[in-house]
């Protein structure tokens, strides 16, 4: 097989695997004979490392400090942190990414027991559409481990909608509503003559499955033991999750059950029966369902189509099986929710179905040797048309002064192209391709008397049914930059894009940016940061950390001074992979080590201060919020506050406390530029007389590039303006503020009044080296001698205290324009 043939969705509660047998996607059942396996790891007594049923038993249904201490369900919300979890038993400590690679590894031995000649050198996996990219890469880091030698990718909802899509060329928009274990995606996807594309999507990480138990348990379970127990231990809470879990489960079939407890907590044994309706869950569940049907209602806003456009919903994930989600989205957007795809292996089988579009880098194919053609072909593996154009070549007889010929037929013999013969060793053809199914073609190689040459590839295969346009970004991706803000006379932190949200992988882009302080060579301490972030706010830290490149004099090398230009290069592959390089022009030197891979190490007290922040910044503009932006914010306010107090003893919770405070900072920065559009506007233009001012007193040489990005700038505005934009407004302020504050570094008069600063600072008194460039400096402005000045303000600057220049590189970033 010339294409991948493994599928995983890798999930937060449980997994499945799907392989190609007979050229036909088939769900894996485990040993068990289930079709998906629990998402746990664990060690039992007997010190073996588990996957599956018996750790989720342990964990969950028989519950004991000891069996909570050596079984781990739900890893997959931790991805992309360095936090570790210790098993007692085996006196081992794992990572999320390495916990997950036990799980695929288990995955992967199903898919082996079922077909022993599948190559396992390659897998598919999927990932929610709404992981941040320290998540996504930390996921193809598990297939690694798990002994993948290609991992490729892909969105879960792309998914599920190449699983219901495959084989039908109907020109539909379809909403993928996938409710899993632990995350929540929504896409809407455009099927056009068998090509499938993203047109939107949105999501939350920390909504699904789980957090459904959780309310279950908080709600109903423990109100109704109230007066039997105050509160409930780590392996109790287990178990009444447990509980929870399978009268939801219940609950998707019939329309009341019971809630079975049978624990024993301080020494008292409690049991009780008690009774949940479903329609007493769809109530509890509101807020959760709402927020579903708040981020679908954004999709199709975002995407600016009617909802009258989208001709159906797909249910995917396990909880959708409620009858009362349905019902909610037929009645709120009246579109058709479609149900004929299983919920529970939708995801995996479009994985595979995926896969057979992805060459294998590591199929199996003959050696090279003196007998043996090594052959090049060209053509798509997965495909809507009934015919392929194949291109292909035989280095080896590119030279060849004999004929040579090439013939491909189909495994059914239903099609033959005849001979084909070779000019300059290549050759081009198309092949008829069966609809809705995986198309085997064996190729040929005749010599001029019609023997059959040995060559690297006797067979290939094309999958007719659909082709996929690229996955897009689910987060825009940006650089954190220091500007001057020309209010204060300080440096302050913005976010500039490279690629914007739904960008097609694979993306590439440089950009060009000047250094905003001296680096000293050899210092290995005082480092020149670049920081690469995610997500749409204007404030670098409301977005997600994604990575940092820290340049420091021991990597330089040599001195580099203030205002030195860096080209900075990010790359983002098709699995949202994420390179950065950084490009030093006057050095000639390139540096692309990462020096962070994992997400940011979180402080629940700095979470909670910036959060008691937010509060106090709101409480001055909520007043001027209508009511239902008023009740909005408020349920964010309460959903935060509980998370936080959770996160005192949940390190899940955490992760959900820092990406929900994230978002509740950018929906308070949204609102604050939202009510001071005025302001914003009144501000612009101020600053925008003063950039047409400095721009028309530079000299003709230097005034030409300043105008292009001048007018450029003034377009975004005038469309801010136009279309009541505040958020695009305030960006264009803050970068005419960039531009100008970078038109009058060119001036002397702000260097000299950065000198004087500098000859004021105490730290540099008695300082021989600095009194002399101080003398130099005085020197240069009585001669007027503008560079000589510039120089002296840097190696100043280089002299100050390490303490100083290390609280000055904290506060900002070290790239500017």
């Amino acid at each position: 097989m010339n294409s991948i043939e493994i599928g995983i969705d890798l999930g937060t509660t449980n997994s499945e695997v799907a392989i190609l047998i007979d050229s036909k996607v088939q769900i894996v059942k485990n040993t068990y004979g289930d079709e998906f396996t629990p998402s746990v790891f664990g060690v039992s007594k007997a010190r073996d490392e588990e996957v599956g049923k018996k750790p989720y038993q342990r964990y969950f249904k028989d519950a004991t400090e000891e069996e909570l201490a050596n079984n781990k369900p739900e890893v997959k919300r931790l991805m992309g942190s360095n936090e570790k979890v210790h098993f007692s038993r085996i006196d081992k400590a794992y990572n999320a990414e390495e916990i997950s690679a036990k799980i695929l590894s288990s995955l992967k031995q199903d898919a082996l027991r079922k077909n022993p000649k599948i190559n396992t050198n390659a897998a598919v996996i999927t990932i929610p559409a709404h992981f941040s990219t320290t998540q996504a890469e930390a996921t193809k880091r598990a297939g690694i481990l798990a002994g993948f030698k290609q991992v490729v990718l892909l969105q879960e909802p792309i998914a599920a909608a190449i699983s219901y899509g495959f084989g039908k060329a109907n020109n539909e928009n379809w909403l993928v509503y996938d409710l899993g274990g632990g995350t929540f995606d929504v896409a809407l996807i455009s099927c056009k003559d068998g090509n499938l594309k993203v047109l939107e999507h949105s999501g939350d990480n920390f909504l699904g499955g789980k957090d459904i138990d959780s309310k279950i348990v908080d709600e109903i379970i423990i109100p109704a033991l109230a007066n039997k127990a105050a509160r409930f231990s780590k392996e109790n809470l287990a178990k009444l999750k447990y509980s929870a879990e399978q009268a939801k489960i219940q609950l998707s079939s019939v329309d009341e059950t019971s809630i079975e407890v049978d624990i024993k907590e301080n020494g008292e044994e409690i049991y009780d029966n008690i009774p949940l309706t479903r329609a007493k869950l769809r109530q509890i569940l509101s807020p959760l369902i709402d927020k579903t049907i708040s981020l679908c209602q954004k999709t199709i806003d975002d995407a600016g189509i009617k909802a009258e456009a989208v001709n159906k919903i797909i249910l995917i994930g396990g909880p959708t099986q409620l009858p009362f989600i349905k019902e909610i989205l037929e009645s709120t957007f009246n579109i058709t929710v479609d149900t004929s795809s299983d919920p529970l292996t939708a995801v995996a089988r479009g994985a595979c179905i995926y896969a057979m579009s992805i060459p294998q880098e590591f199929a199996q194919i003959k050696e090279v040797d003196e007998n043996t053609y090594e052959i090049e072909l060209n053509y798509d593996l997965l495909t809507s048309e009934q015919d392929e154009f194949i291109t292909g070549q035989i280095p080896a007889l590119k030279a060849a002064r004999e004929d040579y010929f090439v013939q491909i037929q189909s495994e059914d013999n239903s099609f033959n192209t005849g001979k084909i013969k070779l000019k300059e060793g290549k050759f081009s053809t198309s092949v008829v391709v069966r609809e809705n199914c995986l198309n085997v073609y064996y190729f040929y190689l005749f010599d001029k008397d019609g023997n059959v040459l040995s060559t690297t590839l006797d067979s290939f295969s094309i999958t007719q049914g659909l082709s996929i346009s690229g996955a897009p970004l689910p987060h825009s991706i940006g650089v954190g930059l220091s500007v001057m803000d020309l209010n204060t006379g300080n440096f302050k932190q913005v976010y500039e894009k490279f690629f914007e949200k739904n960008s097609i992988v694979p993306l590439e882009k440089t950009l060009s940016f000047k250094t905003v302080k001296s680096v000293r060579q050899g210092d290995s301490e005082n480092s020149l940061p670049i920081t690469i972030y995610e997500g749409e706010s204007q404030t670098p830290q409301n977005n997600l950390f994604i990575c940092e490149l820290a340049l420091t004099g021991a990597m330089l090398g040599a001195n580099l001074y203030e205002g030195s230009a860096v080209d900075i290069t990010i790359k983002v592959n098709e699995s949202r992979e994420v390179f950065l390089e950084a490009y030093i022009p006057t050095l000639d030197k390139s540096f692309n080590v990462r020096a962070t891979i994992y997400d940011e190490n979180l402080s629940l007290d700095n979470l909670e201060k910036s959060f008691q922040k937010e509060l106090d910044n709101l409480s001055q503009i909520l007043p001027n919020c209508s009511q239902n932006e008023q009740r909005q914010i408020q349920d964010e306010i309460d959903e935060l506050k509980r998370t936080m107090k959770k996160a005192r003893s949940d390190e899940d919770e955490k992760r959900k406390a820092n990406s929900k405070l994230k978002e509740f900072q950018a929906k308070a920065e949204k609102i604050t530029l939202e009510n001071s559009f005025s302001s914003i506007k009144d501000e612009y233009l101020e600053l925008e007389e003063s950039a047409n001012e400095a721009v028309s007193n530079l000299k003709a040489s230097e005034r030409e590039k300043f105008e292009k990005r001048l007018n450029s700038i003034k377009a975004d505005a005038q469309k801010a303006m136009q279309t009541n934009n505040a958020n695009l407004l305030a960006r264009s302020k803050e970068q005419l503020g960039s531009l100008t504050a970078e038109i009058l570094m060119q001036d002397i008069g702000f260097w000299l009044h950065f000198f004087e600063e500098l000859c004021q600072n105490p730290a540099l008194r008695g300082n021989a080296a600095a009194q002399n460039l101080i003398n130099k400096g005085h020197n240069a402005i009585r001669n007027d001698d503008a560079e000589s000045l510039k120089q002296c303000v840097r190696q100043l600057v280089s002299l100050l205290p390490r303490g100083q220049e290390a609280e000055f590189a904290a506060k900002i970033a070290g790239i500017t324009r």
